[in-house]
């Protein structure tokens, strides 16, 4: 049982290290990386993936509620705790950021894909896509409320809709029974293939940023509540959906991930708190190696 944790969290940490360091000592390359895995290498990795999955459309149809529930569920929880504790509505709609999304891709995928095998990682997948899709359409209209900054919806969308059109675009394929030409196939897939590493090197040079002075104290509360409470929901969820075998530990697994990368670059886009955001973020993925580990025993 220690032997496979080892197996799947050590690669994850030894690739998000490298970036970790390759940030310290000065590389400056990560926003023209982060374009080219949003633009570039996402797309064709999510298309594939989706589109030659054996999941059925009505299963990959349950995912998508169950991704949907899980954000409004946990988006309401950061504003009772936001409210609890007093929060400004900055630091209330920060909370939403830090709770309601998932670090899936960055974090999870690389998790799915050691731990339950290659046969595994569409439904991670398909999971991080509806997730980045309910983000979009739930969780930014909400940020934008508490946001001091004019910015245009296509700037504030971008990051977002690649994703959104090659999961739409694989969801076709996959329900018409469309056979993509091997000649257009194969470079999407060699393309994909360098998508996972790339995100666990962002991972790593995200967190070598942080700094955590001033705002420790709710960022530590605000990351017991992301390490605890979705595991919690989730289970509940996952029952309620009827989800059994691999597709329940994965999809536990993928709801049960730290504060998303992607929380705080909205944080950062729209001027809302990304301090606490980013402090969250930090937290939550030391802690969970301690979450994922207890996950990965049981599944």
């Amino acid at each position: 049982m220690i032997l496979r944790i080892l197996e799947v969290l050590f690669p994850v940490a030894l690739v998000a290290g490298t970036g970790f360091a390759l940030r310290r000592f000065g590389f400056g390359g990560r926003p023209a990386l982060q374009k080219l895995a949003i633009y570039v290498l996402g797309p064709p990795f999510i298309i594939t993936s989706l589109a030659t999955s054996e999941a059925r459309l009505a299963d990959l149809g349950r995912l998508g509620a169950f991704a949907a529930a899980m954000y409004v569920a946990l988006a309401l929880l950061a504003l009772a705790v936001a409210r609890g504790l007093k929060f400004r509505r900055d630091a209330t709609v920060a909370s939403v950021l830090a709770l309601a999304a998932n670090n899936c891709g960055n974090y999870g995928l690389p998790i799915v894909l050691y731990g339950f095998g290659a046969a595994a990682l569409p439904i991670g997948v398909a999971f991080v896509a509806t997730h980045i899709t309910v983000q979009v359409l739930i969780g930014l209209p909400i940020v934008s409320t508490a946001s001091p900054k004019d910015v245009r919806l296509r700037a504030r969308l971008g990051p977002a809709i690649p994703y959104i059109l090659a999961a739409a675009i694989g969801l076709l394929l996959k329900g018409f029974a469309v056979q993509l030409p091997v000649l257009i196939e194969r470079p999407l897939v060699l393309v994909g293939q360098a998508w996972v590493p790339l995100l666990l090197l962002l991972l790593g040079m995200e967190l070598a940023e942080i700094d955590l002075r001033g705002i420790v104290g709710r960022a530590a509360l605000l990351a017991l509540v992301k390490l605890t409470a979705p595991p919690l929901l989730a289970l509940g969820l996952l029952t309620a959906f009827r989800f059994e075998g691999t597709w329940f530990w994965v999809l536990l697994l993928q709801a049960s991930t730290p504060t998303a990368v992607n929380s705080l670059l909205f944080a950062r886009e729209f001027g809302v708190r990304p301090d606490l955001v980013a402090g969250t973020l930090a937290l939550s993925t030391i802690g969970s190696i301690a979450t994922v580990s207890i996950l990965l025993a049981l599944s």
